[in-house]
């Protein structure tokens, strides 16, 4: 399997990051199957980036996906809200977080790996109308079932094999260097990035 990670510099191995929990699934290493949506985790601030490429073997570990059928958009949402408050706001919000919290909420920590739902801008836009009432949960499911996909990898047996084996500089705003009249505008092309090790939680901004 082919795993993406979107970040401002070349992490060359995977390691098990620090505590950071307000990203959509808690502390972990996050990750996607598309290469777009890392990409567009790597252009924050402005900033040039680097969608670092692993190829990732699951076998032999606890995967969950939230997007299975024995589980609802409720489940997805619930750990979205717990780890990142800022879907909701004002009361009614509040009060339906909480009741998410006290019957879907699931303890993550028995698993290597969890697939989800990517809360971007319109994720969370869709989610607010849902918690203030102004959506159905019947919109809430169908809308969502063209959400991003991401993966976080959330333990040390989930980071032993990846290796890194390419990747990509992405600039947000591309100009044409000077002397190099081959590379057109917005084209990829492999950088020289320093390598840095990881610290902390590495995760898409």
């Amino acid at each position: 399997m082919t795993l993406y990670h979107g970040s401002d510099h070349i992490i060359d191995t995977p390691a098990y990051p620090g505590p950071c929990a307000r990203r959509d699934f808690g502390p972990g290493f996050y990750t996607t199957e598309s290469l777009d949506l890392a990409k567009e985790w790597t252009c924050g601030d402005n900033r040039d980036g680097v969608v670092n490429t692993y190829q990732w073997d699951p076998a032999g570990l606890q995967i969950l996906d939230l997007r299975d059928s024995k589980y609802s958009i409720l489940h997805w949402l619930a750990a979205v809200t717990r780890h990142r408050g800022c879907v909701q706001h004002g009361a009614v919000s509040e009060q339906g977080a909480a009741y998410l919290q006290r019957h879907y909420v699931l303890d993550l920590t028995p698993f290597d790996a969890i697939v989800g739902y990517s809360a971007d801008d319109s994720t969370f836009s869709i989610a607010r109308d849902f918690l203030n009432g102004s959506i159905s949960l019947e919109t809430l499911t169908q809308v969502m079932q063209y959400g991003k996909v991401q993966m976080v990898l959330k333990s040390k047996n989930a980071l032993r094999d990846s290796a890194l084996w390419r990747h990509y500089l992405r600039q947000r705003r591309p100009t044409i260097p000077s002397g190099r009249p081959g590379i057109k505008r917005g084209e990829r092309c492999t950088t020289g990035l320093p390598k840095r090790p990881m610290s902390g939680c590495t995760a898409p901004t």
